[in-house]
């Protein structure tokens, strides 16, 4: 139906036949996945690896809410995608940065650290990138917050 009306995305895609994915792309229709929901509810994940290899602008949300996914941690949400639907560090990222920006229709301006956008980053004090998806133990607070060019926490000692 999201290619029919041509949404520009379309969520809870557990169930999505590769011939729907190909038209998905064709259309432009970003696959918002979300694993909380299937880690959740015991659903089936969505197929992720599949979506990406076809091309698919690929998203990673939360979906928080208190009858089917009461994660709100993107990070464990990009962990999840690492973890279980084979996507690659990077694309996790991507998948929670500027490809959310894209289906949004907001990467001109947001979803990357580029000259011309507006400046909001979170800085983790992490050794490297992959503990923030690997370490599910702790929660990782960012030591920075910049929102349009402006700190909004900065607690680096």
């Amino acid at each position: 139906m999201a290619c029919e009306i041509e949404a520009l995305s379309a969520d809870h895609l557990e169930y999505t036949k590769i011939h729907t994915l190909r038209k998905m792309k064709n259309k432009n229709v970003s696959a918002i996945l979300l694993p909380a929901t299937s880690f959740f509810m015991k659903l089936p994940f969505p197929k992720g690896r599949k979506m990406l290899d076809l091309g698919l602008n690929v998203c990673l949300a939360t979906d928080h809410n208190p009858g089917t996914s009461y994660i709100y941690s993107q990070l464990f949400v990009a962990g999840l995608a690492i973890f279980l639907m084979e996507f690659k560090i990077e694309e996790a990222l991507k998948a929670i940065t500027i490809n959310s920006a894209k289906s949004l229709l907001m990467d001109k301006d947001k979803g990357s650290i580029e000259i011309g956008k507006d400046a909001d980053i979170i800085v983790f004090d992490v050794k490297r990138v992959s503990y923030l998806f690997y370490d599910f133990f702790n929660v990782h607070k960012p030591c920075l917050v910049i929102k349009k060019g402006k700190e909004v926490i900065n607690e680096i000692d």
